[in-house]
């Protein structure tokens, strides 16, 4: 599971209901929001059930009886703008072509990861959190402070126990390309463009009659 990948499948909980599908090519990091969170009954058995199939070997000692309950955080992509930057880039092309006739396909948006307590202080003491490309295929968590960066925390240094995705809403540019405008977490797109490209021909089409 990989925080701005692409896939289908169900939402929002277990990684056996998703399948990832395809790979944004990221040239800008990605702007990130994170949430340190405690776990509670329902997130812990998450938790057990989604680490059972990742490689992480990340153990969580959790009860209610105790005061101080282990963390996890929540991490959001925040910079929209970018990511839709990056989506119609050149470099994306093919990616774009396959969205075009996959409307079911979406991003994932938001995770819930488990961390050890190193990398959790991490997170904490950092300004900053980037989503930023580092090799094919491959995705990392740079943090930054004082607009440097610090250190990086690989995605599967946890385990991902859920997820966030959001649709895409296209329209034709100026040249009349069809683009990704928007990307939503559950809300319908913006007037005038379409969760389904093919719904944006299909309008076109209807106004040249």
């Amino acid at each position: 599971m990989l925080l701005g990948s692409i896939g289908t499948g169900k939402e929002y909980i277990l990684e056996e209901d998703y399948t990832n599908t395809a790979f944004v090519e990221y040239q800008q990091p990605i702007k990130l929001s994170s949430s340190i969170l405690p776990f509670t009954k329902r997130t812990y058995k998450l938790f057990n059930e989604a680490s059972k199939k990742q490689p992480s070997d990340l153990k969580i000692n959790y009860t209610d009886s105790l005061v101080e309950k282990p963390k996890f955080v929540q991490l959001h992509i925040s910079d929209k703008v970018t990511v839709l930057e990056q989506l119609n880039n050149k470099n994306n092309e093919e990616l774009i072509d396959y969205l075009k006739v996959q409307p079911e396909a979406k991003m994932v948006t938001s995770i819930s990861l488990a961390l050890n307590q190193e990398k959790l202080n991490q997170l904490q003491t950092a300004e900053g959190a980037f989503l930023t490309q580092s090799g094919y295929k491959h995705y990392v968590i740079s943090l930054y402070k004082e607009g440097e960066p610090i250190d990086q925390i690989q995605l599967n240094d946890g385990a991902v126990f859920a997820y966030e995705t959001s649709s895409f809403c296209w329209k034709e540019n100026k040249r009349r390309q069809l683009q990704i405008v928007d990307i939503t977490n559950g809300d319908p797109c913006p007037k005038k463009t379409y969760s389904n490209s093919r719904k944006v021909i299909k309008e076109e089409n209807y106004f040249k009659l």
